[in-house]
């Protein structure tokens, strides 16, 4: 949840994309995004796995849905908390 109205949070989320890319960029393959009204698909390449999913922000809260490989599923347990936080930081 959050109370930022979409436009202000999908402006948030596009900042934490970019900076995300430049702190993490030289360990991610390819990094595809597409913003469709307030929907954010993405696919991420990384460790020789590729994520996708989308990210829908509405005016007071915003999801998260991905496909994880299994190898990826396997270490989500320790990444999860991490984008909670993360997003939550966005967010604020």
């Amino acid at each position: 949840p959050h109370d930022l109205g979409a436009a202000e949070a999908q402006r948030r989320i596009a900042g934490g994309i970019a900076a995300a890319r430049a702190q993490y960029g030289q360990h991610l393959g390819a990094v595809a995004t597409d913003w469709q009204a307030n929907r954010l698909s993405f696919q991420i390449s990384a460790l020789a796995q590729t994520i996708r999913g989308h990210v829908d922000v509405e005016e007071a809260y915003v999801e998260l849905r991905a496909k994880l490989p299994l190898f990826i599923r396997l270490l989500a347990k320790r990444f999860v908390p991490v984008i909670e936080t993360t997003g939550r930081k966005l967010l604020k």
